[in-house]
């Protein structure tokens, strides 16, 4: 695909962020997050008892991946609203199911939930990376993760990064002071971490 050269794009994405952490926090994942949390919702609203048919449930399930970001940037236009937007996006892919996308719901359903969704699994891909270069990593259903460096020197590496401008948390207290504290960031943040860690740990062979 060629570089779009008309509009603003991140450097810092350009630069550091790996592919596969860039298509995560990308606008394809987010949105078609979106129509998952709404297809969801209709299935729970169905099976509570509202008036939702089975065939706009499968509509809405063929359509999750299919968006039409020219109509959604259109419709956002109009409405100044990107929630309203895709849902009147989705409407379109999906015209059986337009009355009850998002019934019931805010825009709080969407955004933050998607949000929380792509946050635990940028949390996984970092794990993935710290785990193949040694570290410990315990699992996590929060925000962030406890990590244990190759050498069980936590201080070491945690005042290594607080250098270069890279924060994470340690606690020098019994039981986990041979960790550290990471929590999801940007996409190019999280590889400007791994690229730190990475040139401490050869330092140190």
């Amino acid at each position: 695909m060629p570089q779009e050269t008309n509009t603003y794009t991140s450097p810092l994405v350009a630069r550091n962020a790996s592919p596969e952490m860039a298509e995560l926090f990308g606008a394809q994942k987010k949105f078609s997050t979106w129509r998952r949390l709404w297809l969801e919702l209709a299935k729970a609203e169905k099976k509570l008892g509202l008036n939702i048919k089975q065939n706009q449930i499968g509509q809405m399930a063929r359509h999750l991946d299919d968006i039409n970001f020219e109509k959604a940037a259109a419709y956002e236009k109009q409405f100044r609203h990107d929630v309203m937007a895709h849902i009147y996006a989705f409407g379109q892919v999906a015209p059986k199911a337009a009355p009850i996308i998002h019934l019931g719901a805010t825009s709080c359903y969407v955004g933050d939930n998607a949000d929380l969704i792509i946050m635990r699994e940028g949390l996984r891909l970092l794990a993935g990376k710290l785990a193949g270069i040694g570290f410990k990593v315990w699992p996590s259903e929060a925000n962030y993760i406890f990590v244990r460096p190759p050498d069980g020197n936590a201080d070491v590496l945690f005042q290594y990064l607080r250098r270069r401008g890279i924060l994470v948390r340690h606690f020098n207290k019994p039981g986990i002071k041979d960790k550290l504290r990471i929590s999801i960031g940007t996409p190019e943040e999280i590889e400007v971490l791994l690229g730190e860690i990475r040139q401490f740990l050869e330092r140190r062979c």
